[in-house]
């Protein structure tokens, strides 16, 4: 499976973390889901930002 996440997003973590817990939970973890942008990093976003994002969904998909 592969679903996009709004590049948007990303400017704020806390709602970066908000939609990959939504995606998750519907998607659960063990199904080889792929996290991505729906059109890709947008020119001004802050590069921490787009690390923290990555980060995040190997911390939450980390299989046990």
């Amino acid at each position: 499976m592969q679903g996009n996440i709004e590049p948007a997003c990303l400017y704020n973590l806390d709602i970066t973390e908000k939609r990959l817990d939504e995606i998750i939970q519907i998607m659960g973890k063990g199904l080889g889901h792929i996290f991505n942008l729906g059109h890709g990093m947008l020119p001004d976003l802050p590069r921490e930002n787009a690390i923290a994002f990555v980060k995040m969904v190997k911390e939450k998909t980390k299989r046990s």
